[in-house]
């Protein structure tokens, strides 16, 4: 009975792994064809002739030693000017197709990047970002992404190797058919290279980590980031030496796989070699005993010797072959991934009626041992501001993830409206929303690009943009710059380099292009500021809240480990050690006299 689930199993998954390689067949073809048509109609002509020249060669060449044999000078001619012609449309036809097989498997390695980039950065969840097994399946797909392109012909040329071999058997067959054992001895190669490919593979994978950390050093040392630190401290050549090291050792986790994968290959060669050999001899025994002609010792000895380069060639196709299947079901895999995480959903809702529950969630990261979050339970009224204070690490980020569509819980809900929030479309509802996160980003574009992002349909719309400066409090210092909007950021394009401050503030400009968003996140958008300004911000972002939640319902979370500058919110929830520690009014929290008060007395004294 174990054994049929196996079988069952193992034939399914060999189902599986066909569909899968008919998909990226049929994707890599179009690929080629969209990539260079002309190019493409000419490969296919092309593997079709060479696939029955060899044979013909072989055939040409009987007939040739056969006709000498007999005095027949019109044999003579006509079975060499058929071999001469074969030859001389094999060599032009391999020289062609080499060359056209480059030109189109470059251009479409182009687009095989790019759609496995844009596959990549359309998915809508941060989870395959900070997921170590998913960057290890990317690198190692970027990496090996030539496989892909080239799939489509390393597939028709297998198949064309094995119509091939097929003639030279069956003509094997009509000579001596004790010589078609050849055959059989071609299959240990296969065999052996089919499994000395996913060793490779499994090396490459588990290469992948190392090769990873020693891009991720090299690239920290040439940012001016994390520049002033490595040089303040003198670390450059303790970084150097251990991307080296890391490299090092991906590269020899590599080349041990690479190595193991050549004994195998060397041990199927081997074994179809003496098969060869064997043939040889046994062809000329026949020859010599009368059983045989001249003619058709050269055919066995043409067929054999084309035979072993066929079953090389052959191998080494299905090498590229597996090892492209392999590259194809990550590539199969990633498109999997983005159409489940695309699929449609429900609309957002255009106005919160009762309110935010957050009943019973849970969250734990990829590869975490305990929860970020556990078991919290809130009620956010609609229209409410509602400050979110805590502790570094308490878990306030991981909150605003879930809200913001980045994760869904582990366990428990999310509601707006008793409408489940993984139920609903997530690009609808990145729409509806507006946000300012504490890694903001730092977009080295135009001043109007760089705010106008927030709102893609308001990017030229000055007084849109101006406004949204305003209420970052913007306004006067990006006026006062000698091209103002127009003003190009960031030292890499010689722009104008900013302040932390000035770039966080840049950031809130962003989120407040969007109008009237059902929930606006402020993840500690003012990390940059001192206390005075920030609290200041905290208070006008407050107000414009309040006015946005009186018209749709919206709920804003602010966001801060500064207990000092929330009181304004209507509601605050106190997050410790990933809980909901407290949640109430500032007024009823300072009267609890609880974990709130206290930080909340400790550091105004720290700012007093």
């Amino acid at each position: 009975m174990i054994r049929t689930r196996g079988r069952d199993a193992e034939s399914g998954g060999l189902k599986q792994s066909l569909s899968r390689s008919l998909e990226v067949f049929g994707s890599s073809l179009r690929l080629a064809f969209r990539a260079n048509r002309k190019a493409a109609v000419a490969l296919l002509i092309i593997m079709a002739v060479n696939a029955v020249g060899t044979s013909a060669i072989g055939l040409a060449l009987e007939r040739l030693v056969n006709s000498v044999t007999k005095g027949t000078l019109s044999g003579v001619i006509l079975a060499a000017a058929l071999g001469a012609l074969c030859l001389a449309l094999l060599e032009v036809g391999f020289r062609v197709q080499f060359s056209l097989r480059l030109e189109v498997s470059a251009r479409v390695n182009v687009l095989v990047q790019e759609e496995i980039a844009t596959a990549a950065a359309t998915l809508t969840t941060l989870e395959h970002l900070e997921d170590p097994a998913y960057l290890d399946r990317i690198t190692v797909l970027r990496q090996d992404s030539e496989w892909l392109a080239d799939f489509c012909w390393t597939l028709l040329e297998t198949v064309a190797i094995i119509v091939q071999i097929s003639v030279a058997v069956a003509l094997l067959a009509l000579v001596s058919p004790p010589l078609t054992a050849l055959l059989v001895l071609a299959f240990p190669p296969v065999l052996l290279t089919r499994r000395a490919q996913r060793i490779a593979q499994r090396a490459a994978e588990d290469a992948a980590e190392d090769a990873r950390l020693s891009a991720r050093l090299l690239t920290m040392s040439t940012r001016s980031d994390s520049l002033k630190e490595i040089c303040v401290n003198n670390a450059a050549p303790a970084l150097r030496a251990k991307a080296a090291q890391a490299w090092g050792s991906s590269t020899r986790t590599r080349a041990r796989g690479e190595f193991r994968s050549a004994a195998l290959n060397l041990c199927g060669f081997l074994i179809f070699t003496v098969g060869f050999l064997g043939a040889l001899a046994y062809a000329v025994a026949e020859a010599l005993s009368g059983h045989g002609t001249a003619g058709g010792v050269i055919l066995v000895i043409t067929l054999a010797g084309r035979l072993q380069a066929q079953v090389g060639h052959g191998v080494w196709l299905i090498g590229r072959l597996t090892k492209s299947m392999l590259v194809a079901d990550r590539y199969v895999w990633l498109r999997q991934r983005l159409a489940a995480d695309t699929r449609a959903g429900l609309p957002a809702p255009r106005k919160i009626e009762r309110g935010v529950v957050l009943d019973g969630v849970s969250f734990r990261y990829t590869g975490g041992t305990e929860d970020v979050l556990r078991d919290v339970n809130l009620e956010i009224p609609a229209g409410s501001v509602v400050a979110v204070v805590g502790e570094n690490g308490a878990g306030k980020t991981t909150l605003v993830k879930l809200l913001s569509k980045f994760y869904s819980p582990t366990a428990g809900s999310i509601r707006f409206d008793d409408v489940d929030l993984t139920d609903i479309d997530t690009v609808d509802w990145r729409r509806s929303m507006s946000a300012a996160y504490q890694d903001y980003a730092r977009l080295e574009f135009l001043i109007r690009e760089s705010v106008g992002l927030g709102e893609i349909g308001s990017i030229n719309d000055d007084g849109a943009i101006h406004r949204a400066l305003r209420k970052a409090d913007s306004d006067e210092w990006v006026s006062e710059l000698e091209h103002g909007l127009n003003t190009r950021l960031g030292t890499t394009f010689d722009g104008v380099d900013l302040s932390l401050g000035q770039w966080q503030r840049l950031a809130l400009a962003r989120s407040s292009m969007r109008s009237g968003p059902l929930l606006l996140v402020l993840d500690e958008p003012t990390a940059s500021l001192d206390a005075r300004t920030e609290h200041d911000q905290y208070e006008r972002f407050a107000a414009l809240a309040k006015e946005v939640g009186q018209a749709t319902g919206a709920v804003t979370l602010l966001v801060s480990h500064r207990f000092s500058t929330v009181q304004t919110a209507d509601l605050i929830a106190v997050v410790k050690g990933g809980e909901i520690a407290e949640f109430g009014s500032h007024h009823e929290l300072m009267e609890a006299n609880g974990f709130y008060s206290e930080m909340y007395r400790v550091q105004a004294q720290a700012y007093s």
